[in-house]
């Protein structure tokens, strides 16, 4: 009976949090909180080109953040030439609508992450790959089609600074109560000609402008403000830590050569000083560059990947091995979403 005690108080839960970071966090909530989704911030502008700022002031326990844009039906039926489509939007369009995010905690650093980063980076940290292509889809549905152009067309587009998505709601939040002062969130939009993608160029323009577009945020309010560390700890002498998880900081392409060969090889090298926590490799197809709808966001993976440093090589993986410790590892056979062409070409 002593060795099941201790083999029970082994698993038993310690101290637990979603409101704040601890080591001994499990996933039950020990400060009684309400969640809402009220905080919501329309554009300064609606038009494309521009910057769009979210200011968050401290006080309640930052969870997701979503940036919601759109285009009316009467917007997109302009763009049709005798109900024929002349610009289409691919799948995934609110991403490749961002030039870049920015963000600020505080008094922190910024810290920047450009579009196409942000949607693989969100479908990388999703636990499946029907979750990956479901946040891809949401991120704006195809547009090319003439029933496309008869409703509105939405994109939903995860802002995962400091939460990850996918994660069941357990991550604990961002404690702003514990700030002096505010977040602040800039977005940076891409005129429109650089996202629509025209099929009979020289006729008409896509819209210039959204027809609707905001920033919604979803909080944690203490139901006690008297359990906020602030209310009884001093923060002048005592510093709140929690983990920040880390996200893309370098892009590096290699064009590969007309006339490549499977088994030739092509190498990327650059990384820049720092602290590096993972390397992430994809391929893209010339051909989904240059057809009717070009999208970034249709990826392939590697057969083959060698990552190498100073000589001694961390990670070998040929002849497509990389899914299945992929699987082992996680439950998502690509760290990205992965797009395979229909067909062989």
């Amino acid at each position: 009976m002593a060795s099941a005690s201790l083999a029970l108080d082994a698993v038993k839960s310690g101290h637990v949090d979603l409101w704040y970071s601890d080591p001994a966090n499990a996933l039950k909530q020990a400060i009684p909180v309400e969640y809402d989704t009220r905080f919501v911030q329309a554009f300064q502008s609606l038009s494309l080109g521009t910057q769009q700022v979210l200011t968050l002031p401290p006080g309640a326990g930052i969870k997701d953040c979503v940036l919601v844009m759109g285009f009316s039906a009467d917007q997109l039926d302009a763009t049709l030439n005798d109900g024929a489509p002349n610009w289409v939007l691919p799948k995934g369009w609110g991403y490749l609508a961002i030039d870049r995010i920015a963000w600020r905690v505080a008094g922190s650093s910024e810290y920047y992450l450009t579009g196409t980063q942000l949607a693989l980076r969100n479908a990388r940290m999703v636990r499946t790959n029907p979750q990956a292509d479901n946040l891809i889809n949401l991120g704006g549905s195809q547009v090319s089609v003439a029933a496309d152009y008869t409703t509105d067309q939405f994109a939903y587009i995860p802002l995962t600074m400091w939460k990850a998505p996918g994660l069941d709601s357990f991550e604990p939040a961002l404690a702003s109560d514990l700030l002096g002062s505010q977040i602040q969130v800039r977005v940076y939009l891409k005129n429109a000609t650089d996202f629509w993608s025209a099929i009979a160029p020289g006729t008409g323009s896509p819209p210039a402008s959204f027809s609707k577009a905001y920033f919604q945020v979803e909080q944690l309010n203490m139901l006690n403000r008297a359990q906020s560390l602030a209310a009884h700890e001093d923060l002048s002498t005592h510093t709140y830590v929690a983990p920040l998880r880390a996200f893309d900081q370098q892009v590096l392409t290699a064009q590969i050569p007309t006339g490549w060969q499977p088994g030739n090889q092509v190498t990327i090298t650059g990384i820049m000083s720092g602290q590096v926590r993972a390397v992430q490799c994809w391929l893209i197809d010339n051909n989904d560059l240059a057809a009717n709808s070009p999208n970034k966001l249709i990826t392939q993976a590697p057969t083959s990947v060698r990552v190498a440093y100073a000589g001694v090589v961390y990670a070998q993986y040929d002849d497509g091995v990389s899914q299945i410790f992929n699987l082992l590892d996680s439950s998502k056979t690509s760290a990205i979403i992965s797009s395979p062409r229909p067909t062989s070409s």
